[in-house]
């Protein structure tokens, strides 16, 4: 069943054409990868589907309702979160403060302080921060930032996330971190929607993968169609990534098929 759906998307910027024509859409409970060269509108495509950015053509629906021209908040109080590239913690504010903050909005936004602080205690034990609850926010490590912003989307309560390139900058060991929690999330009920660069974590972590190029939808499929598409692989992943994928994958079929 699809809960987020977007038609014939396009959207230019002077002479650019930074989205051509996409469709795609979101099945409830899915985790929808979206990769592609720098400048292939990856982030436009997630601002137009959160609000910050309203397209030339066509349109988007969240559960049945077109939300194409409501802005980010009300967006947000429909069930739709998203983290963003350049975190930018609130300064001055600790991190319990921050995802309180983050509770006051969202599909429930929390009216009482007591509530809006037992949910903050809830996302933070969620993505690991519980233990730096009175730092400020402000003098986190570039990965326990990215946590803070992973919490700030989910103290919203979203029924869809979108993760963009929430594990740039993260060590292996941290990505693999990452990737355990974003499981993790989708577990809770939540439909995620990440534009990733890492390709170990998009390709581990997704059901299905959208690829951009130039603004236009190359391919979708599962992560094992994507790595054998040889427009993909030109464009973007290179023969010696997909080479080594395929390879990798091949042992592991055969390593089951032994055991």
């Amino acid at each position: 069943m699809n809960i987020l759906e977007g038609e014939g998307i396009t959207k230019h910027f002077g002479g650019v054409t930074a989205n051509k024509d996409i469709h795609f859409h979101l099945d409830k409970g899915e985790i929808l990868g979206l990769i592609g060269p720098n400048g292939s509108g990856k982030t436009t495509l997630i601002n137009i589907v959160g609000g910050n950015i309203k397209p030339d053509k066509g349109r988007i629906q969240f559960e049945g309702m077109d939300i194409i021209g409501l802005k980010p908040y009300h967006i947000c109080r429909l069930g739709i979160s998203r983290t963003y590239q350049v975190v930018q913690p609130f300064a001055g504010m600790t991190v319990r403060e921050t995802v309180v903050a983050g509770t006051m909005f969202g599909r429930n936004p929390q009216r009482s302080m007591a509530l809006a602080m037992r949910k903050a205690k809830e996302v933070l034990e969620l993505v690991h921060l519980q233990d730096k609850t009175h730092e400020l926010a402000e003098e986190l490590t570039v990965a326990d930032l990215k946590k803070l912003e992973l919490a700030k989307a989910l103290s919203g309560d979203p029924k869809v996330l979108l993760l963009d390139e929430v594990m740039a900058g993260l060590t292996p060991r941290e990505t693999d971190e990452a990737m355990a929690l974003t499981l993790k999330i989708r577990k809770s009920g939540v439909t995620i929607f990440i534009v990733e660069h890492v390709m170990k974590a998009v390709m581990g972590i997704s059901d299905r993968i959208m690829v951009l190029h130039q603004g236009s939808l190359m391919a979708t499929g599962t992560p094992q169609e994507i790595i054998r598409n040889e427009s993909v692989i030109q464009a973007y992943l290179g023969e010696k990534y997909a080479k080594k994928k395929r390879v990798s994958k091949e042992g592991e079929s055969n390593a089951i098929v032994r055991s």
